[in-house]
């Protein structure tokens, strides 16, 4: 009985300890990177000024605010697109008006990201701006490929081979 006792100690003390390492792994990534993500290494990266990243964080917080809608709204276009697709007797007019309404919300969104970025663009120093402005025209940055920081296709990349 002793020995299943210190056996059953020894698992859960392991198990203890690997909890409190990946908590305290995961505070020094969000510690180096401002917030653990892409704004995070993007900030890194930039080496912003502490002015900059509060900037950084109202221009972000702003942007998503405005965008939610939008996203919200795509997200319903494309089930209801699901919906159409899927039935017994296809809606070929209704698909099409479906696929321009989500292309209009496509447009609406990569129109609102470039107004965002030329708001970052703003508050960054010149050396910082070339800086920003390579890892923007790097192609796998938002494109859907490559490896990206929220996981998924069309999140935003954090770029640079990892």
């Amino acid at each position: 009985m002793k020995n299943v006792s210190k056996v059953t100690t020894v698992v859960l003390l392991t198990m203890i300890m690997g909890l409190f390492s990946f908590s305290v792994n995961a505070q020094n990534n969000m510690k180096k990177g401002g917030m653990g993500n892409c704004q995070g290494k993007m900030m890194g990266f930039l080496n912003l000024s502490a002015a900059q990243q509060t900037q950084m964080e109202q221009l972000k917080t702003k942007h998503m605010q405005e965008t939610q809608t939008l996203r919200n709204q795509m997200g319903e276009k494309k089930a209801h697109l699901q919906t159409l697709r899927t039935a017994k007797s296809v809606d070929m007019k209704a698909v099409n008006t479906t696929l321009k309404e989500i292309s209009a919300l496509q447009l609406k969104m990569a129109q609102s990201r470039e107004a965002h970025f030329q708001e970052v663009r703003k508050i960054l120093n010149d050396e910082q701006r070339v800086k920003f402005d390579a890892k923007i025209s790097n192609k796998n940055f938002h494109s859907g490929q490559g490896k990206n920081c929220g996981g998924g296709k069309g999140k935003m990349k954090c770029g640079g081979s990892k």
